[in-house]
């Protein structure tokens, strides 16, 4: 559910929340602006909510096409290894590299050292081009290889886009917290001390 998604349950909430104000003798003292306060840090506080659960998600997302691709890579790998045309050498690399790519995993604060990332990419790129030249030796020895290296790069190809929109979605998650700033720091606890988060797309200044 991302920012504009949220407008309706919101309003919803602020007509529920009207009504209660207005009809209940027991809060006859709590004056109208109060009551309005009160909603609004509430609204902040759950389109705050919302927006980082869709960032988490697409993050997930990511995560779990990785994880795709490495479970591919390693039945490919094996498969590799009981036909009798492999390259040895190359082979080996190709376990090396996908070693290194693993050590090379950064979490989402992590993005702001933008040098994580230049290094993870460089190592997938290098981790496919030796994938490819390893099952290109391999052709005749394991019939399925081609077609597993061919599903990796597919999902590979898909995580610009999957960048892209994770991007997209943490402009929005930063542009509200400085529109709500106020809002949220009185709310307190984790919602006064919310940051912007990084991203894939790093801003030159």
């Amino acid at each position: 559910m991302n920012l504009k998604c949220l407008f309706f349950s919101n309003f919803a909430l602020f007509l529920i929340f009207c009504s209660f104000f207005a009809c209940s003798p027991k809060n006859e003292k709590m004056t109208e602006k109060t009551a309005f306060d009160s909603l609004t840090l509430v609204m902040a506080q759950k389109e705050v909510d919302g927006a980082q659960a869709d960032i988490d998600a697409i993050w997930a997302l990511m995560e779990q096409k990785d994880m795709d691709k490495m479970n591919v890579l390693d039945t490919l790998i094996a498969q590799t290894a009981k036909s009798k045309t492999y390259d040895k050498v190359l082979l080996d690399s190709v376990v090396l590299l996908k070693k290194d790519l693993l050590s090379k995993r950064f979490t989402s604060e992590e993005m702001a050292i933008s040098s994580k990332i230049d290094a993870y990419d460089q190592a997938m790129t290098q981790l496919w081009d030796t994938t490819k030249r390893l099952v290109e030796s391999t052709k005749k020895g394991c019939n399925s290889c081609e077609a597993m290296y061919q599903y990796i790069i597919d999902v590979d190809q898909r995580d610009l886009e999957r960048r892209q929109k994770y991007d997209g979605l943490v402009d929005d998650y930063n542009m509200y917290l400085e529109k709500k700033k106020a809002q949220l720091e009185a709310s307190g606890g984790k919602y006064a001390t919310l940051k912007p988060l990084p991203k894939f797309t790093i801003m030159e200044n």
